[in-house]
């Protein structure tokens, strides 16, 4: 199968993604077709999709305040940017300011790794998941990838400032991970047809704070298994045993008076709550047998307990007349009556 290389500008780097050639011929055989978790919705995994590219080139933007907060939430680092979120003014009119470390992500359904590879990038820890055959390639595009670039200063010491190549971060939950920028990747396999419970190691999902997913939820068939992965893993305990003290946030004193999504509000005071970036793009109506629509997504999020909250959307580049969302879910048990506003 023919293969093309697409490459994006991520911080001060230029991330190389190995993918399917769009042109190739449809007629090749592909060599994973026989292999045991395989499908033909799993040969879409070698192909970068908008929503992944859409993500990272919004996280960059320093003109939308949703991508400010949320490349802060996620711990991500800009060069020459500082890492810090003025989330507010105190009483005394002075800005209140909050700074979070690089998070742990784990991304479900990887495929080609573009989107949690460029997190990596931008100094987040992050481990790639998707159907067994799909590993090794996430993991030829980790290598490809391995080459740090001096990140800047940080208040959070080795979690992002001390890069060594192929080293272990100093408070690693993937031991086979790989420095990739200024933060750190590892690929494993996580089918979300099987139970979590025997697909938690060589890393651990679980010791995950943020479940990252971009346009894996196109097709009816991948709803139910995907949402009820994103659900176990959100409602999976997040503890100071799995947490490195200079992994929590720090904020200076003051009552913060701000006018952010609620949401973002909540995941900044409560940083044991796990939460998901989801990015979706829609592709059904409702008369679809195939494809699946938001409102249907988000209706089977809310009976596996779960919240959706759209903090932005955009016209699609791609697709005229369907937008590209990006989206927060949040376990409902875990956040009671505090976010409710908001969610769809």
């Amino acid at each position: 199968m023919a293969v093309t290389l697409h490459r994006y500008k991520v911080g001060n780097s230029e991330l190389t993604i190995a993918g399917i050639a769009e042109d190739a011929d449809d007629d090749a055989f592909d060599p994973n077709f026989f292999d045991e978790g395989y499908s033909l919705a799993a040969q879409t995994a070698y192909s970068v999709w908008e929503g992944a590219a859409f993500l990272l080139a919004f996280l960059q933007r320093s003109d939308e305040p949703c991508a400010v907060t949320l490349r802060v939430l996620l711990g991500a680092v800009l060069p020459s940017r500082p890492h810090q979120l003025t989330i507010g003014t105190n009483d005394a009119a002075q800005p209140v300011v909050q700074l979070l470390p690089p998070q742990r992500i784990v991304e479900l359904g990887s495929g080609t790794g573009a989107a949690g590879l460029g997190l990596a990038l931008l100094g987040c820890q992050v481990l790639l998941t998707d159907v067994a055959p799909v590993v090794e390639s996430m993991r030829n595009n980790i290598a490809s990838n391995a080459q740090p670039y001096p990140s800047p200063a940080s208040p959070f010491g080795p979690l992002v400032s001390s890069v060594v190549a192929d080293a272990p971060p100093a408070t690693s939950w993937m031991p086979d991970a790989r420095a990739v920028g200024a933060g750190w990747a590892a690929a494993q396999s996580l089918n979300w047809m099987f139970p979590l419970s025997a697909q938690r190691s060589p890393a651990d999902p679980c010791a995950a704070r943020v479940v990252l997913a971009t346009e894996t939820t196109w097709l009816r068939e991948l709803v139910d298994p995907f949402v009820g992965m994103t659900a176990v893993l959100l409602a999976s305990p997040l503890t100071s045993a799995v947490i490195h003290p200079d992994e929590l946030p720090t904020t200076t004193a003051g009552t913060v008076q701000t006018d952010e999504h609620a949401i973002f509000a909540h995941l900044r005071a409560h940083p044991w709550l796990k939460w998901a970036l989801w990015v979706y793009k829609e592709r059904g109506t409702a008369t679809s047998d195939t494809f699946t629509t938001f409102a249907g997504v988000t209706a089977t999020f809310a009976s596996a307990g779960c919240r959706v909250y759209t903090v932005y959307r955009e016209a699609s580049s791609e697709d005229p007349g369907q937008d590209v969302r990006i989206n927060v879910v949040v376990s409902a048990s875990a956040c009671g009556d505090v976010v409710v506003a908001g969610a769809c």
